[in-house]
């Protein structure tokens, strides 16, 4: 496994950051993005001023956005 090392020019220390560290960061911050998306889709699906087929999709698109946020964080 790869291990990267960050320096702080004000110091000697060091970080270590190990490759699966970093993908999980990378995973969750993926996975975030899908669940806010599926929040503002959800927003959508509640106005009054629309159509209940647009409502009926903003929610399919809110579920399957979560469904997306689900896998990337497992790792799929």
């Amino acid at each position: 496994m790869k291990t990267y090392v960050f320096s702080d020019a004000h110091n000697c220390d060091h970080t270590y950051v190990r490759l699966a560290d970093h993908d999980a960061a990378l995973r969750r911050a993926k996975a975030e993005v899908w669940r806010k998306a599926a929040i503002e889709a959800r927003i959508e699906s509640v106005r009054k001023d629309e159509t209940s087929g647009y409502q009926r999709a903003s929610r399919c698109l809110a579920d399957t956005y979560d469904a997306r946020a689900a896998q990337i964080e497992e790792g799929e």
